[in-house]
């Protein structure tokens, strides 16, 4: 089946250079992301601009005293019992209840889920992956590199074991715990071993990634190996360790009922940093699952970083392209990460988050009723603009040689203009814009770049753009080799919908 989201070109667009039309310029697609959790950092808008362009049952903790109880009855067994699954609730009832959800894990701290071989992450915390968007990519599926590795690294937080930020991304999904996956999916993935920080497990070629970086084996093998048994003697060693060169416990190691320390011991090894290497996530690898089973992971819910509008766009991404694949409505939620160790993690749910189901996003805009003046964000006829430069501001210069193309108010930077297109259905989309310096259009989940102006003169150049879209998409506008006089000018957003197009 089509899928919806693979937003189409069809960019058409003319130019013209003080009223003197210049030549079509090509759509070309020039932006590689990678998506993993360990990716290098995100670049920010400068470094682009330079670079150019159900469980319905909860258990309580009486329940997990008595399957704790039951466990050691069959200590001999060497998988978990599962508990009594119960029919997965209607999208509904579930998209209410996410919320709830994450802050009974978030608050509930247990040291163990029924006995020592029986880790916390069980039935506590939030496993949290954040993933690259792009159209046609399946961010709940395992690439051939972590099929070969046989694990894929997430994050796990709760309120005595928090971090301040993701790593690289803003949006990606969060797991059951395995206490609580509804009948009919995965409920055996496992926790292999855990860092208290990012831990670059993708050069890490043995135990599944738990294992040490080459040419460092004397500082990354595993804590047991080394005879790290104790968060202090952790926060001792690598009080001034290089971001990835710590050590990290195996599960696995020796008995298995010694799996929950091991796995506290991550914990308060994270919460003993010092505030600036705190807010750094840690990392834990979880086992692989099948490629193709994505229909059956456990999803809990997608997640967007509070205030940031590109996440929410491409969460909307992978919701849509999720339920077309496989059915199912995964609710999107809000996370606000804390900024220290006092503070709380918040989660947030809001309807209009949500993709499937709603309306598309359209209207237009002309910022005749924004003031005139300096912004880093604009807010008009239900659009959200990020500005980011030394001049970033709502203008009214008038620009004659548009011929009407920029007139009145409109947008003008020396860097960058970003606009988060929210929203499912078939849409036109139509500004108009100008540069005095090459400029491009960014389209961040098609992984597609347009040139829109490539003159190197310092003289303005206009032009109209125009294409379709299939779904949510994050949009840049960049100007580069900023000078004084750089300017990059936007006006007239327009996006209405299209009627849907026969399959």
């Amino acid at each position: 089946m089509a899928l919806l989201l693979s937003a189409v070109g069809n960019a058409a667009f003319s130019c013209r250079t003080s009223g003197r039309p210049i030549a079509s310029l090509t759509d070309r697609s020039v932006i590689q992301r990678n998506g993993c959790w360990n990716a290098a950092p995100a670049p920010n808008r400068e470094q682009e601009r330079m670079s150019i362009m159900e469980r319905a049952a909860r258990c309580s903790s009486r329940c997990r005293t008595a399957a704790g109880f039951l466990l050691a009855v069959h200590a001999s067994m060497s998988t978990c019992i599962a508990l009594a699954a119960a029919p997965a609730l209607p999208s509904s009832v579930r998209h209410s209840t996410a919320v709830a959800d994450l802050q009974r894990w978030y608050g509930d701290t247990v040291d163990d889920c029924g006995g020592a071989g029986m880790p916390a992450y069980r039935c506590s915390g939030i496993l949290l992956r954040a993933t690259r968007t792009a159209a046609g990519f399946q961010p709940w599926e395992p690439s051939d590199q972590q099929t070969a590795k046989g694990s894929i690294a997430f994050s796990w937080l709760r309120q005595d074991d928090g971090f301040g930020r993701p790593y690289g991304r803003q949006n990606g999904f969060i797991l059951y715990p395995n206490h609580e996956v509804p009948r009919g999916q995965l409920g055996t993935l496992q926790i292999l071993c855990s860092f208290p920080i990012t831990a670059n497990t993708n050069s890490r070629p043995t135990l599944q990634g738990c294992g040490p970086m080459a040419a460092h084996e004397h500082s990354t093998d595993t804590c047991q190996r080394l005879g790290v048994t104790t968060a202090t003697q952790w926060l001792d060693r690598y009080a001034g360790a290089k971001e990835y060169q710590v050590c990290g416990w195996d599960l696995r190691h020796g008995r298995a009922e010694d799996s929950a320390r091991w796995f506290k011991l991550a914990a308060e090894a994270h919460q003993g940093l010092p505030d600036a290497r705190w807010s750094i996530n840690n990392e834990v690898l979880v086992s692989a699952w099948p490629k193709g089973s994505g229909g059956r992971l456990p999803l809990h819910s997608f997640f967007r970083v509070q205030g940031v509008r590109e996440a929410l766009v491409k969460a909307q991404h992978d919701q849509i392209q999720y339920f077309q694949r496989h059915g199912r409505v995964i609710p999107i939620v809000q996370l606000a990460f804390p900024a220290s160790k006092q503070e709380r993690m918040s989660f947030s749910y809001d309807v209009h988050d949500q993709a499937v189901g709603q309306p598309a996003q359209r209207g237009s805009v002309d910022f005749e009723e924004v003031p005139v003046g300096q912004h880093t964000r604009v807010t008009a006829g239900g659009f959200q603009f990020e500005l980011s430069g030394d001049h970033a501001a709502v203008s009214d210069r008038p620009h004659p040689a548009s011929g009407g193309l920029i007139s009145g108010r409109h947008l003008s930077v020396d860097s960058s203009v970003s606009i988060a297109l929210e929203g499912a259905g078939h849409r036109r989309v139509a500004f108009s814009w100008g540069c005095n310096r090459p400029c491009f259009l960014q389209k961040l989940i098609s992984d597609e770049q347009v040139m829109l102006f490539e003159q190197e003169t310092g003289e303005m150049g206009y032009g109209t753009m125009e294409f379709t879209l299939e779904g949510p998409e994050a949009l840049v506008l960049v100007i580069g080799k900023k000078k004084d006089d750089t300017a990059l000018v936007l006006d007239n957003l327009q996006v209405r919908e299209l009627a849907h197009r026969a399959r």
